[in-house]
């Protein structure tokens, strides 16, 4: 057991390197095909392909990136500057983990509720990865901002516990990632009354299952309003809210915690990140925060790289420079409305 929480301690150290993220690039084809055609960018594996090897081998990646998180497919096919991707990965110093959950699937015939797939062979996943030097593992499931059922909660509850469990019983770190939707019209108030249900959900199956979450890593939403809201709250609103209502659900019991954009436009995603971090770390608020807290981003890191690449060879360092500008710009710390966050174009937010 010392062996296993020396190995996944050293881990998360590593994942939440100060003035580092997570870059998941773990996207279904679909999503990615859909994501490149909405830039003009042709679909396919090529395209697909070419994209995710401009994305690591952007000069200088390991300065602001400190892991990424690849789909299964692309572990076990991908390959990055001539070798495999966790290679080339490794050799940069960038920590390697994989989405092993196998997607959504209707909750008893709901058309508002799904279900994660993927428990039935996971734990020799899990040892497969651990020998191929993964790192870490991540599973989603995902919760709409209603009236969720206890009984829907409780399914997708011990299914993460269920997870977790078999992640670290590899020495693999489990990135728990309980989505909450900001899809929809809902206000901050709606999704944090989700949040806090979800957390402590999760919380309780954890402990059910003798499964400690200080050797699990939280990635959650924002307690934002949704994404079609009528108002839109300040950033030092929606930070402060996040963290009011982790700190209520009781996420400092996690190792970490890091925070997905939900399809929060960039410049949002960036701005929510850099308040959170800043408040987070001040002493003795309502809004301090006892363990590390990053970002885990896709599309929020993306869109600056996409827009200059446009699918196009000549502009791949047009497409590198957007992106490293980005990253950047994720990692600072915004302490306050004088310092106006930066966008992924270097233009004031």
């Amino acid at each position: 057991m010392k062996r296993s929480m020396d190995r996944t301690s050293e881990t998360i150290q590593t994942l939440f390197q100060p003035y580092k993220g997570i870059l998941a690039a773990d996207e279904r084809p679909s999503s990615m095909d859909k994501r490149l055609a909405s830039y003009g960018i042709p679909e396919g594996q090529a395209m697909r392909a070419r994209c995710r090897e401009i994305l690591f081998t952007t000069p200088n990646l390991e300065r602001t990136i400190s892991g990424i998180i690849l789909a299964e497919n692309t572990f076990k096919d991908h390959e990055t500057g001539g070798v495999r991707t966790k290679d080339f990965l490794h050799s940069i110093d960038v920590t390697v983990g994989v989405k092993v959950d196998g997607g959504l699937e209707s909750y008893r015939g709901s058309d508002t509720f799904s279900v994660t797939k993927g428990l039935d062979d996971l734990a020799d996943r899990c040892k497969y990865y651990a020998q191929e030097g993964v790192q870490f593992l991540k599973w989603r499931s995902v919760i709409p901002v209603t009236d969720v059922p206890d009984d829907f909660l409780q399914t997708i509850s011990k299914d993460i516990a269920t997870y977790a469990c078999a992640a670290l019983a590899s020495d693999l770190v489990p990135v728990i990632e309980p989505e909450v939707l900001l899809k929809g019209e809902h206000t901050m108030e709606e999704t944090r009354a989700v949040l806090t249900k979800v957390i402590t959900a999760v919380l309780g199956a954890l402990q059910d299952q003798s499964c400690d979450p200080k050797s699990c890593v939280l990635k959650t939403s924002f307690a934002s309003a949704g994404l079609s809201a009528k108002e839109k709250p300040p950033v030092d609103t929606v930070a402060e809210r996040t963290l009011e209502t982790l700190n209520s659900a009781g996420a400092e019991q996690f190792a970490g915690i890091v925070f997905l954009s939900g399809g929060l436009p960039s410049e949002d995603a960036i701005a929510y990140i850099q308040r959170v971090r800043a408040l987070g770390e001040q002493p003795d608020t309502p809004y301090s925060c006892s363990v590390p807290i990053t970002f885990s981003y896709a599309r929020a890191l993306q869109e600056s790289m996409l827009s200059a690449w446009q699918g196009r060879e000549e502009n791949v360092l047009a497409a590198q420079v957007a992106f490293t500008q980005t990253l950047q710009h994720a990692v600072k710390k915004y302490k306050g409305s004088e310092e106006a966050p930066l966008g992924g174009d270097g233009k004031n937010v």
